[in-house]
Parts: structure tokens; sequence; C-alpha cells
């Protein structure tokens, strides 16, 4: 009964197995059904040979003697290809022999190089051929193994009574014993079961004991999901883990995963094996023994590096977490005697759409070991008293640096393996530099310009050697964006782009021209370059009147001013924002064609006309007092309270609105000189008197500058 069961069951199985045959062309036979199909008679193996299309001469069935000269190197399923489900000799083709594919079982060799190509290490382990793989049906069942239905007990009784019972857990879990009744065994240890068989029997039974064993095994059910060779449901032993469910399964493909191998059980993760844990450091503690219905999952690897050099085992090697390169040369069983590992590089790529750049590594430092490693990184180790040759690139490119230098490389494959070309890249000229040494030992550097433009120039490929440099020139201001800013009266305030020889007249054009409020007169012109000289005119001054101060308490000049007085006035020129002004003629540039050349970062703001005088400085009430063409400077200066006693009243100018100063002549001793124009916008300074402030040299000039920026920034603000 049993084996007719069996049959059915193969029958199912295999009629599964046939409708992959078709898409699987060289694909091994699953174990388990290898091994199920030797247990059938020669009639049976025929019959379903022939109705599924298997090459049954090619198969290593051990209990039939008609096949028995096949030896043991058969045990490759060979399935043939079938034309609408109609076998014909004609259709029938070995795809074993003539297929360029390469067979799932072999490992997918990655980051090949010239001389060989690198597997990656432990791949190959369960892809073996299925004759190297024992069923685990006559191992020793351990004191721990859990019994449940299906399972075989053997039980002797040995003394009064001499009998010997083979008999099965049925599916409520129990055994019937003949004297001895139902014992429920399912879910209990081997070990327990037998101490509880051992103890009914003895109690029971007088001056018999009991002697129990395991003789058969139950069948169950795995499921091999993901990334293995043969993924669907398996029916095996009770005893079977982790590494042997791979087995049975044909192997893990080239894209999946042995660090993070998954037993889900009522679909949650009840255990993660390592699969580097048992072939590394021989620890099978998460090899756990799988129940039935347990789905064994193998997701795809997410790293590899590859570990090259003067290292023993040149692999490659998955990465899981932050896996550093002490785990990597770990991995690959260490450094050989000739490595030297202060001379190591690592070709690694900053993302994963990056193109990969080299950083060279003392390995003998603990932070150099640490270093994080990234996708496709590959770790090589140099050599003792060998110098790693090299060539190098720089200018604009996207990873400019040193890199290893490869027999045959030209000076193109270097500038790809640098990243490419940067968008700023001047190709017409490319500069390739090598360094030449005849025999008397003189140096000759020998350079070459390559047109990258024209890619029928031959030197295009030129041939590097080791110490070869090739420099990328950059287009000069390639990607700088210069800009001017326009506000106020215009009629499209904003920044605008400019070019070299752009002038003021036209990027007001382009701004849609001025509007009708606007104060010509008064346009503040602004320009860095300016800022920049007078901030360093500032601090000169600052740096001026501590060194004047200082130096006259080591004479015998007299101060009124104290330390603390002049440090707070060298204070405020030092924190003065300075403006940047440049006087123009607006008038002139827009409307008499005046070529006025703009920079970049230029501004020019332009404010609604103004129809007041502004006074200010050492004046009793400074202000802002509305226009009127009859009033004089006098009459603006009474206006606004008069001079205050630290004024100097012959020193008062004018700073017109559009930035020029005006300085008024000695108005007591010239009463008939020529009055100067005063204007709407204009701004009356009246300085303090510098023999107040006890002759302290360039006071004059310091008030003008801190006057003259406070009348700028009032300018652009509208006060």
């Amino acid at each position: 009964m049993f084996e007719k069961n069996t049959y059915f069951i193969f029958i199912y199985i295999l009629s599964f197995i046939s409708i992959s045959f078709n898409v699987h062309a060289q694909n091994n036979l699953p174990p388990i059904l290898l091994e199920q199909m030797k247990s059938m008679s020669e009639m049976e193996q025929i019959e379903l040979a022939e109705k599924y299309g298997i090459d049954i001469s090619e198969l290593n069935l051990s209990n039939s003697n008609a096949y028995s000269e096949l030896g043991q190197n058969a045990s490759r399923l060979k399935p043939l290809k079938r034309n609408e489900d109609t076998l014909d000799k004609d259709s029938i083709v070995d795809e074993d022999e003539n297929s360029d594919e390469e067979s799932v079982f072999q490992s997918k060799k990655l980051f090949s190089t010239d001389t060989e190509d690198f597997e990656r290490f432990g791949l190959s382990i369960f892809n073996q051929e299925i004759s190297t793989f024992s069923p685990v049906d006559d191992q020793p069942v351990p004191r721990d193994y859990i019994l449940g239905a299906g399972d075989y007990l053997t039980i002797q009784f040995i003394g009064s009574m001499n009998n010997f019972y083979e008999i099965q857990v049925n599916r409520d879990g129990g055994i019937v014993i003949e004297s001895i009744g139902l014992i429920n065994v399912a879910g209990l240890t081997f070990e327990k079961v037998s101490e509880l068989i051992e103890s009914r029997v003895s109690n029971e039974l007088f001056g018999v004991s009991a002697i129990v064993s395991v003789s058969k095994l139950r069948a169950m059910n795995i499921f091999m999901a993901g990334e293995v060779a043969f993924p669907g449901m398996y029916s095996v032993s009770s005893l079977t883990n982790i590494t042997q469910a791979l087995y049975q399964a044909g192997g893990i493909s080239e894209n999946g995963s042995l660090r993070n191998i998954q037993v889900l059980r009522n679909n949650k993760v009840i255990n993660t094996f390592d699969a580097y844990d048992l072939l590394l450091y021989g620890n099978s503690l998460n090899d756990i023994r799988l129940l039935s219905g347990d789905v064994v999952l193998i997701p795809p690897f997410q790293r590899l590096a590859k570990a090259d050099g003067e290292i023993k085992r040149k692999m490659l090697y998955e990465l899981v977490d932050d896996d550093n390169i002490k785990d990597l040369i770990s991995m690959a069983g260490g450094y050989t005697q000739k490595a030297l590992p202060s001379n190591a590089i690592l070709i690694t790529k900053p993302s994963f759409n990056s193109n990969p750049k080299i950083i060279a590594f003392d390995l003998n430092d603990e932070l150099s070991l640490n270093y994080s490693l990234g996708v496709d990184d590959i770790l090589i180790v140099g050599k003792s008293g060998y110098e790693v040759p090299v060539v190098s690139i720089i200018g604009a490119v996207s990873y400019p640096g040193v890199y290893p230098f490869v027999e045959g490389s030209t000076a193109e494959d270097l500038i790809n393996f640098a990243g490419g070309f940067k968008n700023s890249a001047f190709l017409e000229s490319v500069e390739h530099r090598r360094l030449e040494i005849d025999k008397n030992f003189n140096q000759n550097i020998i350079t070459t310009e390559i047109n990258f433009v024209n890619q029928n120039k031959k030197n295009n490929n030129l041939l590097l050697k080791s110490r070869d440099h090739i420099t990328v020139r950059e287009i000069k201001n390639f990607d700088k964006i210069e800009q001017i800013t326009l506000s106020g009266e215009v009629r499209y305030p904003g920044s605008y782009n400019i070019n070299s020889g752009d002038t003021l007249a036209s990027v007001v054009e382009r701004a849609g021209g001025l509007t009708s409020d606007a104060f010509i007169d008064g346009a503040v012109y602004k320009r860095k370059s300016v800022a920049e000289t007078e901030k360093n005119r500032t601090k000169f001054y600052a740096d001026s009147l501590r060194k004047t101060f200082s130096s006259s308490l080591l004479t015998e000049e007299s101060s009124t001013a104290s330390i603390q007085e002049v440090d707070q006035v060298a204070s405020v020129l030092e924190k003065l924002d300075p403006q940047g002004r440049i006087v123009i003629d607006l008038d002139n540039i827009l409307f008499n064609n005046e070529a006025f050349l703009v920079e970049d970062g230029d501004s020019i703001f332009i404010p609604k006309l103004r129809k007041f005088i502004t006074i200010t400085g050492e004046i009793n009430n400074p202000n802002s007092i509305i226009y009127e063409p009859t009033l004089e400077i006098s009459d603006y200066l009474r206006l606004s309270g008069g001079l205050n006693k630290r004024a100097d009243s012959e020193s008062i100018y004018i700073i017109k609105a559009d930035g020029s100063t005006v300085v008024l002549e000695n108005q007591s001793f010239n009463p008939f000189g020529r009055k100067p124009n005063i204007e709407p916008g204009d701004t009356i300074i009246v300085p303090v008197n510098s023999q107040y402030k006890a002759s302290l040299e360039n006071w004059t000039e310091i008030t003008q500058i801190i006057y003259q920026s406070m009348v700028s920034l009032a300018a652009v603000k509208g006060f």
C-alpha cells in the first residue's frame, strides 16, 4: 500500500516538473524525485519515462539491473523538446550538448579580469552534481527529535516476552501497543517517548523491558522559494535542515543571497541563516531542522565585493549590513606572505549610479580597515617590493585623481574611467604628458595635444604608459552666470544675465526702460569691487586713527580725547558696510549713448523723484526740508536749527543726488564767490570741526566716509 501511494505521489510531482522542462533545458532532477524513482519497479520507471519524455538511459538507478551499467556519473535528467506534445525523432534535441547558455548550477563570474574570472564564494557549495548528495533517511535520529504522525517506531520486548513491533504514529498522534494500549507520542521528543514506553512496559508487564527506536521517518512538505535553482514544493525527510533542503532544490541561483536565507513559518520569519557562518567558521547554530509547511526563502543578494591582489582567496564575497574592509579580508582568508598591506587600493562607487573612483589605503591603519564597503567594490592588496604602476588625470573630468595603470589602456580609457568629461572641458586640446628617461638618465618631458572633437585623430587612442599624466583644460567661466540687478523705477525690475561688453543702457532697455516717476539724477549704482576698496579704506583709517592717538601719547602733544573715545570711533569705521556706490550720469548714459560697461554683481536703484533737501551732520536739528528754488544753503541750515558748537562752518559740503560731492568755498572771506546750485535730492553735510577733536589726523576724511555711507544707504531706502 505504501509503495502504491508513493507511486501516485511521484506521478503528481513529476507532472509538475515536466511542465517546467520546456523552459529549463539543462536543469538537474531534484534529489527527492530521483530517490523515489529508484524505489520503483523497472516497469514503473519505463512507463513514467516514456509518458513524460524522460531519457531513462541517462539515469543512475541502482535498483535496476537493466541500467546498472550506466555507472555513477549519469545523474543528469535531460528533458526532450516536444512539438505540440508529440514526440518525433526529428524534434528530439539534446540541449545539454547544443546549448551555449550556462547551466543554472554554474556560478556566474563577475568583475572579470584579463587573466581570470572570479567566482562568488560559497555559491558552488550547494550547486554540486546530485550524485554527491547523501539522503538523510539512514542517519541516526537525535534524542531531541520531535515525533509526529507518519513516523514508525520499532519496539522490542525483552524478558518473559520476546516480541517485536513496528508501529506507525497515527494521525491522532498515538500508537497502540499490544498488551499496553494507546500511548500519545506526537509532539514529544524521541527521548521522552522512549522513557514513557519503557516505563509503561516495565510497570504493566512483569519481567519485561522494552527497547525503542525509530525505524522510518515521516515525510513532510516544505516550499523552496526565491532565488533557488528549482523553486517549488518538496517532500523531504523530517530531519531535513536548511542546507539539506538547498541541496535538494538544486542550490542557490546566481542572483541568490547566501547570507540572508530566511525560514518562514506561519507567514512569519522565524530564522535567518547566514551560510558564511557555516562555510567560514563552522557555525551551524542557525541551520535549523525544518518543519512541515515551512517556506525557505532565498532573496536576491544586495552587494558584492571583490578581493584581489595578494589575498588568499581571490573571489567575490557577499556583503551585509556595514561590512568593511576588515570583514572582506577575513572572509578572503587574510593576506598572502607576499602581501604589502600598506600598499592597497579600493575601487569604489560613491553611489549606485555614479562612476568609480580609486582610494589608496594603508591597511595597517585601523581606520582604513573600518572603511565601509559599497556596491561592487574591488579591494586590491599590493605586493611587497612591488610598486603599483599608476597614471593620473586632472582638470575637467568627474573624478580626477590617480588610477592603476592597465596595460593596453588609452587616454580615452582613462578619461572614461575618471567619469568622462565635464561640460566645461575644452575638448580641442587635452594635454598628455610623459616622462621619459634616456640611457644617460636624463629626464625628458614630452607633451602631446589630443583633439577629442576630431574623432579621426589617431592620437585619441594614444596608448598610455605608467606615470603618464592627462590634463583636461577647463573653459574659463563656463558655468559662471553673471548678473546685474535693477530695482526701483524700472518697468520690469529684477536680475538680468549679462555678457562681457554689455552696457547699462542695453540692460535698462531689456528691463523695459524707466517709469514716468523715475528720478534719474538720484540713481544709486553699486559695484562689488568698489565696495571692497571702500572697506579696505575704512579699515585703513580706523588703524590710522588708533596709531595717531597712540603716537601722541609718546610725545608732548595734548589731546582732549580719551582712548575709549578714539577706539569707539575706530570701531564705527570698521563696522561700516561700504555701499560701493559709483557716481554716474544716468541721463547721459541712457539718452546720449555713453558706453558704461556693466560687471557681474552690479546693482542700480532708481528712486522716485524726491522734492526735498536733507541736512545732516553737526546741526542742531538734522532733518529734511521741502525744496524751494528761492532758498539758499544758509536758509536750509537756519531752518534746521543752525550749527552746533562742534560744527566746522568752513568745510560744509553738498552730496548731490547722483552721489557726487561739491565742497563750498570759504563764504566768510569770499562773500562774492559763486554760490553752489542746490537741487532736489541733495544732502547738505556739516562736518565736525577737526580742531575740536584734538587735531586727530585724517579726521575730516573719516567723517566724510561716514556721512557718504549714510547718504548712500538712505538714498536706496528712501528716507
